[in-house]
């Protein structure tokens, strides 16, 4: 955009040139010719039946995470800076799994913990016990929650789940609890 002209009051009038943006035009072109939308309905029941068709996959997919995550949590202990911060990766990594698939199967308290676990692994230092504490209390929630088959953040075990690991958040990690109300 450049100057042009002068308008009546003496300021520099703008062009705006319109590009022609080809990435939406190929996306959205078949919204014009379904009226559905761009994603056709039978996509959509058949993505829905393998999700269903799945759901046992991934209680065990789940439990597998949680297993690398302990495993992960056990050597957070070694002292050596390089396989601290590339176990904190893998942390990070697994419960960002986790959070996934548990979103994607509707374990709405397994998902919660997983991102919690996820967004923590940015600001703890995993050399620090009060901090390796969080991320134990965060596995020990996981696992109750697996084990009681607790998919919703509803009911009263997955309250009291979840309050306690706030209470370990608080305690162990009060800048961040302060930060998340």
């Amino acid at each position: 955009m450049k100057p042009d002209k002068q308008n009546e009051t003496g300021a520099d009038e703008i062009e705006i040139i319109h590009r022609i943006n080809r990435l939406k035009e190929k996306v959205s072109a078949p919204a014009v010719q379904n009226k559905n939308g761009c994603v056709n309905p039978r996509h959509i029941t058949e993505a829905q039946s393998v999700i269903d068709a799945t759901q046992d996959d991934c209680t065990q997919a789940l439990s597998h995470a949680i297993e690398n995550l302990e495993t992960m949590w056990k050597k957070t202990s070694e002292h050596n800076e390089e396989n601290r911060q590339s176990t904190l990766h893998e942390i990070h990594r697994h419960a960002n799994f986790i959070k996934d698939i548990a979103s994607t199967y509707h374990h709405e308290l397994m998902s919660y913990f997983g991102q919690s676990l996820r967004d923590l692994t940015d600001r703890i230092d995993i050399a620090n016990t009060a901090h390796r504490t969080i991320v134990k209390a965060h596995i020990d929630v996981m696992n109750i929650a697996l084990q009681n088959s607790v998919k919703t953040d509803k009911g009263d075990l997955a309250k009291e789940l979840k309050q306690m690991l706030e209470k370990a958040i608080h305690r162990h990690f009060p800048a961040c609890a302060a930060e998340n109300g």
